[in-house]
């Protein structure tokens, strides 16, 4: 059935399901996380929300930036109790990452300032990453400032990656590749989440965190951040290895023509942005 193509809970009624299938991404194109665990729950606040007049999806998104820029100054503090805070609102983040696009949806509100601020809080989550591994720097006096220097590569770099391919190539054609690579079943997108994701990072981070807070002994969260710091950074590289692709293989078919668009005035460039601004909703 369709319906099982998308995240439910046994207690759905049939407006919940229709709602799922109305504003809620398939399994084919969902992250982990979120079809497991956030988009089961959020289509229950979403439906709340949607049938409150004064509560637009830019308010959730705002919210959202807001929940991420206190989970940031959380992991800033490097104790176990700031942690396990961080961590908490940081899933509060992602949870209004899910619920403003399918309020927006549900309302039937787009907009260009929605994509906007949906971008914000994108960037939100890349200063969650970098307090994380601020955090954790400060129990490692002689490797501290090179993971600060190495985040920062790393962010760049994902950035100039995501970015940049979405806006060269339209439509995520980069980011859609490397999700139908891990969709090619179940495990595998579970491995793949745990293990070289950013959601999947701040999942073991969680459990490091409490794992601390019980303890006493903080070694699994630096291993664990340590490994995703490299992880992070060649995950980074490989998407900017397929900008390169792309970029050989366009200029290969347009020549000079391409070359003086991208150059130029980026008349191209601009052209997708305004189909993004037109058709793209929050996430």
């Amino acid at each position: 059935m369709k319906e099982d193509l998308y995240p439910s809970m046994l207690w759905d009624s049939e407006e919940v399901r229709k709602s799922r299938i109305q504003v809620q991404k398939p399994w084919e194109r969902e992250e982990f996380w979120s079809f497991y665990f956030s988009r089961r729950i959020s289509i229950y606040v979403s439906l709340f929300l949607a049938k409150k007049q004064r509560i637009s999806p830019n308010a959730i998104t705002l919210a959202g930036i807001a929940a991420g820029l206190i989970a940031a100054a959380a992991f800033l503090y490097g104790s176990a109790t700031s942690f396990v805070i961080g961590c908490f609102f940081y899933q509060m983040c992602y949870l209004a990452d899910c619920v403003d696009g399918e309020v927006a949806r549900m309302k039937k509100q787009s907009s260009a300032g929605g994509v906007w601020l949906d971008i914000g809080l994108n960037y939100a989550l890349y200063l969650v990453s970098f307090c994380v591994i601020y955090g954790v720097s400060k129990s490692q006096p002689t490797l501290g400032p090179y993971l600060i220097y190495l985040i920062l590569v790393t962010i760049f770099a994902e950035i100039l990656a995501t970015n940049g391919s979405d806006l060269a190539f339209g439509q995520g054609r980069i980011s859609r590749e490397t999700v139908s690579m891990r969709k090619r079943s179940k495990w595998v997108d579970a491995g793949v989440f745990l293990f070289f994701t950013q959601t999947g990072f701040q999942s073991g981070v969680l459990i490091a965190a409490m794992l601390w807070a019980l303890s006493g002994q903080h070694q699994v969260l630096v291993w664990w951040t340590d490994y995703h710091l490299l992880v992070g950074l060649l995950r980074a590289l490989y998407k900017l290895k397929l900008n390169v692709k792309y970029v050989t293989a366009s200029r290969q078919e347009g020549g000079e023509a391409n070359e003086s668009v991208a150059h130029g005035g980026g008349t191209r460039i601009a052209d997708q942005r305004a189909h993004r601004r037109e058709s793209q909703v929050h996430d």
